[in-house]
């Protein structure tokens, strides 16, 4: 179930209930539904320090992963840039893991 038809779920599960709730127990139940789903839109994440050691560990598993000569989008890539390449490529799996883009991202490597 997406973001937007469990927040229509539960809006409108609040406007059935909505004429026998109290004043104070009507904005509880709005502020826990509207924290809830600004929580999942939020605008901001934070990369910690953890996070940044991980893309330089991640960034050296995918540069002992990478096959030379290296293409992308069918273009040669100079050797010299294939370390920029394994660090861009980590950060973008950290980015796609933890679901920070709305589209899956990878790199075009075919051909």
């Amino acid at each position: 179930m997406s973001n937007s038809e469990q927040l229509d779920r539960e809006l409108r599960e609040y406007l059935e209930k909505e004429p026998n709730l109290a004043r104070n127990e009507r904005l509880i139940f709005l502020r826990s539904i509207f924290s809830k789903h600004l929580e999942f839109n939020k605008l901001e994440h934070v990369i910690t320090n953890n996070d940044f050691i991980n893309f330089i560990n991640d960034s050296k598993v995918e540069y002992a992963k990478l096959k030379l000569p290296m293409k992308i989008s069918k273009r040669s890539v100079d050797s010299s840039d294939t370390h920029h390449v394994a660090m861009v490529s980590a950060v973008l799996n950290y980015l796609n893991k933890n679901s920070l883009l709305r589209r899956l991202v990878r790199f075009d490597d075919r051909d």
